[in-house]
């Protein structure tokens, strides 16, 4: 029972992270998947705790700054931003209402000349 529900959650993971990674490479498309995966099993948001939780057979380190990489990627961004947009469009109807709490937001962190900085932890050393 447990394998087979193991394998069931599996496949939609892999069909949910299709739907938002279509148009993506092959790393971008595994990077999708990895990002959903990840705080699922291993119950966290943090890079580290998803790199840790995808368990891969090369050094905690190594994986995390795969991670961060790929995170920094905009075009992985845009692409995965347009597909939640569009999935989620097809839920709003004229009646729909629009709850947004304040304390979920968080202000970007800028640079001096403007571009977005370095919020994720992602920074060589």
């Amino acid at each position: 029972m447990v394998p087979q529900l193991g394998m069931k959650l599996r496949g939609q993971i892999d069909r949910f992270s299709g739907e938002l990674s279509a148009g993506l490479g092959k790393v971008g498309a595994r990077f999708v998947r990895e990002t959903i995966y990840g705080p699922l099993t291993g119950g966290s948001v943090r890079l580290t705790e998803i790199a840790r939780a995808l368990d891969e057979q090369i050094p905690l380190k190594k994986t995390h700054w795969r991670l961060c990489r790929n995170l920094a990627d905009r075009n992985t961004a845009e692409v995965v931003a347009t597909a939640v947009l569009k999935s989620g469009a097809n839920h709003v109807q004229e009646n729909t209402l629009l709850v947004v709490d304040p304390s979920d937001l968080r202000r970007e962190i800028r640079t001096v000349d403007g571009e977005p900085g370095p919020s994720s932890g992602c920074q060589r050393r």
